[in-house]
């Protein structure tokens, strides 16, 4: 590792940088560095003006509302994005749960909400759309405009997996207590048994001892 002195490539001065590597490439690779590194007032006035041109943007956009519903993680989501005088509306729409979502070409706020019924879909819904058109979107979402049949399988299929998990779970937990049980069972059983065996086994060479003892005296 070497430290290099590099230039801005706005002309505002230079700045030090620890390179790693092969020697016979950090020519190449100062070389991109210097091209693509500005000083920190010209970066903080790249960032302030691209936050600026989204303002204008975002002000004079069309104010949308788009609906969407994913089936992940065993669950279903239903998610609302809004567009257009979000900053506006930035408070109003953080209290009816929207999230804001900021990137280098828009700025967007996002509702994420999972549901467990149809009748709960459409609750929020209508809840929603009363919030969004009180700030002046024109939302015309609800639940007419949703497969239903689509979402209530999907729904069903859910459930049905997460009865079959519990079901499973519940088989497995009795599975290892039964075991257990039956090991203690074993256990206790070769407790009691174990030292009656070796009461045999001791009776058994006593007899052994007094036959050969009888055959040796002679005795009948």
């Amino acid at each position: 590792m070497a430290k290099y002195t590099l230039s801005y490539a706005c002309g505002h001065g230079t700045f030090e940088k620890n390179m790693v590597g092969p020697i016979h490439l950090r020519g190449q690779k100062a070389t991109w560095i210097e091209a693509n590194t500005v000083c920190p007032a010209c970066y903080k006035a790249r960032q302030d003006a691209a936050a600026a041109e989204l303002e204008t943007l975002d002000a004079t956009a069309p104010q949308t509302v788009s609906i969407k519903i994913n089936t992940h993680n065993n669950a279903v989501e239903l998610t609302i994005t809004v567009t257009g005088k979000l900053i506006e509306n930035q408070a109003s729409l953080i209290d009816a749960g929207f999230k804001r979502h900021k990137t280098t070409q828009e700025i967007k706020f996002a509702s994420e909400h999972k549901f467990t019924s149809v009748a709960d879909l459409n609750d929020y819904l209508v809840s929603t759309k009363s919030s969004l058109n009180a700030m002046g979107y024109d939302c015309s979402i609800g639940i007419a405009g949703l497969d239903v049949p689509a979402i209530e399988a999907a729904l069903a299929k859910i459930s049905d997996m997460a009865a079959k998990k519990t079901a499973d779970l519940a088989e497995t937990a009795a599975e290892r207590f039964g075991h257990q049980n039956s090991r203690n069972r074993k256990t206790n059983r070769s407790h009691w048994e174990k030292p009656l065996e070796r009461q045999d086994l001791r009776q058994d060479r006593q007899l052994q001892f007094l036959c050969v003892r009888q055959e040796i005296r002679g005795d009948q």
